[in-house]
């Protein structure tokens, strides 16, 4: 799989964690300046699993398991794939905490994750 920053596979836009420049109440910005909208998420993810928008605050489903572990957020015209690929001695352990931050941060904005392992 391409892991460069923001590469286009198949309607989806694969990133790597590094590559998020900051994540806010309102969504994820990315440092090429694509901007993931999290009320755009929920949207797509209720559409993705045919489940009530106004009931859910669940913005994109995770896999720790896979390797690399990953975010993906569904869009309307594309889904959005964050993958934790670091490399190294230790690199699963550090991808694995990477992830554990990231979703931690997701739900301390008031947003679920939906687990896939």
């Amino acid at each position: 799989m391409d892991t460069r920053i923001g590469a286009l596979i198949e309607n989806m836009k694969v990133y790597n964690y590094k590559s998020v420049k900051s994540i806010e109440k309102e969504g994820i910005i990315f440092s090429d300046g694509f901007k993931i909208i999290f009320q755009d998420c929920i949207n797509g993810f209720a559409k993705h699993y045919n489940s009530f928008t106004d009931v859910s605050t669940c913005i994109a489903e995770r896999n720790i398991l896979e390797r690399p572990p990953y975010f993906q957020f569904y869009l309307d015209d594309m889904n959005v794939k964050i993958i934790f690929d670091c490399k190294g001695l230790f690199a699963n352990k550090r991808n694995n905490k990477l992830f554990q931050d990231f979703q931690l941060k997701i739900k301390n904005l008031g947003y679920k994750t939906f687990d896939l392992t």
